[in-house]
């Protein structure tokens, strides 16, 4: 049995680019409330803290003032237009293919229906043992509470866990749940950000995974727990 039990990647910026859907389905909701559209540069910095977040962010509004229409405008728009634009980040199949001996699933904190979605369209569930959404945790990330729970539910130890992410939702949830905090260069959150945050690897490419997953096994030391 391999050192490292499993690995866990984030959805949104890790394994899909799936910016200009997200953003078509703001901009729906922004224009039915009357606002100016957004860029998905803009939009970018407010994803991985969960679609109310997004969405106050966008709309430029607090809790008391948020419109809870928008949660719904929003999610029904979105499900009919999630992989329009949506496609899997070079080296995501290679990456998934090479670490075939290691149970692998996806830890995202957008609801599970629409992370199923994507991964079936774009022809790699099939490499997921499981798909843990938002609504599933105890609180999502960055609580560390995502992550203790899907290795429970995969049966692994945290500290044996490799967490793949790329924004300090994920970094923050694995390095204080003890996990592995494995950065890509490429997604929403700055290097140094991540650095800070607990990230103890970077990849410019998954591709690069497997190879620091061999590493980290021929070291003594390469649980997350730690730091």
């Amino acid at each position: 049995m391999p050192k490292i039990q499993a690995v866990l990647f984030d959805l949104d910026g890790t394994l899909v680019d799936s910016f200009q859907d997200i953003t078509n389905s703001v901009n729906f909701v922004l224009n039915q409330q009357g606002k100016a559209g957004k860029t998905p540069e803009e939009v970018k910095a407010h994803v991985g803290l969960g679609l109310r977040h997004t969405l106050k962010s966008a709309l430029g509004v607090e809790d008391g003032d948020f419109p809870e229409e928008a949660v719904v405008m929003f999610r029904e728009h979105y499900w009919e237009h999630c992989v329009d634009n949506t496609y899997v980040y070079d080296g995501v199949v290679q990456c998934l293919r090479e670490l075939d001996n290691y149970p692998k699933a996806v830890v995202t904190n957008k609801r599970k229906a629409y992370a199923e979605k994507i991964l079936s369209a774009l022809g790699i569930r099939d490499y997921m043992v499981r798909v843990f959404g938002g609504e599933e945790y105890p609180a999502m990330k960055p609580d560390a509470a995502a992550v203790i729970y899907a290795c429970e539910e995969i049966g692994v130890e945290v500290g044996s866990t490799v967490m793949v992410g790329d924004g300090f939702p994920d970094i923050r949830a694995a390095a204080s749940a003890g996990a592995i905090a494995c950065a890509v260069t490429y997604g929403i959150g700055p290097v140094e950000g991540l650095k800070k945050e607990g990230a103890r690897y970077f990849l410019n490419s998954l591709t690069q995974l497997k190879g620091l997953i061999e590493r980290m096994e021929r070291e003594e030391n390469y649980s997350g727990r730690g730091g």
